[in-house]
């Protein structure tokens, strides 16, 4: 009897220090019990749903506020979905919805995205065959883009004055690009490391880009990270309450917080929001330059 104690004792021994042994080093807590971090919620072993905003329409953060893109974040991964734009998708209206509802139409509404830009770009493709069919014939001396153009971007004249490529040169890169255009399809984002990370006195920086992985000729750097200096503690929208990160309004020598913004819902139990600080370990190891210690 005493040898199974002993048995099971080591078993139960090994599955403790197995559990210790594969506990995540940032999930380490620097904040209180009424206290958030960014970077920390991150890394919980719970999703969270983050709203990115860049305001045009209110001046503050508020419930008609429109949201372009969403993170998603759970164990230190994130996966970024674009918003839809038509209509603009308000943080009120969004926040009506349960969790799962809501990444439900997340997803939807990042297929509609791609969908729409898809569209956009074969159209503007499409009309810039066509001018530079029109470039070819009449020649580039008597061609008119203001009143000949098709719509598009007039890539084959552009690229005349640019680089002095013939019409037909522009021709067969627009027909290999809208046929790559055709090829492409839609990929739900991939699973990405958070990289919250600490760029200089009291500033975060994370990754925001959705990369659809479209064809070369249609890849942009738009909207590649977003920074943030400033905290937003909860607030109520639409019964809901929010918090997160902002920016500051350096320009007006303002305190009060400005977009862009990154929140989440939280619940009553947060009453404050700090910045992560380099040293925390939620995002000591995203740092691409050393801090001082206390830093």
């Amino acid at each position: 009897m005493r040898k199974y104690i002993l048995l099971f004792a080591t078993l139960v021994l090994m599955i403790t220090l197995a559990s210790c042994s594969n506990t995540n080093p940032k999930q380490k807590k620097t904040t209180k019990k009424d206290e958030m971090k960014v970077g920390e919620m991150m890394q919980e072993n719970k999703e969270h749903v983050w709203f990115l905003l860049h305001n045009s329409k209110t001046d503050s953060l508020e419930s008609q506020s429109d949201v372009d893109e969403f993170i998603i974040t759970k164990n230190g991964k994130m996966k970024i979905y674009q918003a839809k734009t038509i209509p603009s998708q308000e943080l009120g209206e969004l926040l009506k919805k349960d969790e799962k509802s809501l990444i439900s139409e997340i997803k939807e509404q990042d297929k509609w995205y791609y969908d729409m830009k898809s569209s956009q770009m074969y159209g503007d493709t499409e009309a810039d065959i066509e001018n530079a069919k029109d470039l070819k014939k009449e020649g580039y001396d008597k061609y008119s883009p203001s009143q000949d153009s098709h719509g598009g971007s007039d890539y084959a004249v552009i690229q005349k004055e640019l680089k002095n490529k013939s019409p037909e040169e522009s021709l067969k890169e627009l027909e290999k690009n809208k046929k790559d255009l055709e090829n492409h399809k839609y990929k739900a984002p991939k699973s990405q490391k958070v990289d919250l990370r600490s760029v200089g006195s009291s500033q975060l920086r994370i990754s925001t880009n959705r990369d659809f992985n479209f064809p070369k000729a249609f890849q942009t750097n738009d909207g590649e990270y977003n920074t943030f200096s400033n905290t937003i503690n909860p607030m109520k929208i639409n019964g809901k309450k929010v918090a997160g990160l902002s920016a500051i309004d350096e320009e007006n020598d303002s305190t009060e917080p400005t977009d862009p913004y990154l929140v989440t819902v939280v619940d009553d139990k947060i009453k404050k929001v700090s910045l992560d600080k380099p040293s925390d370990p939620a995002i000591k190891g995203n740092q691409k330059f050393k801090h001082k210690k206390g830093s």
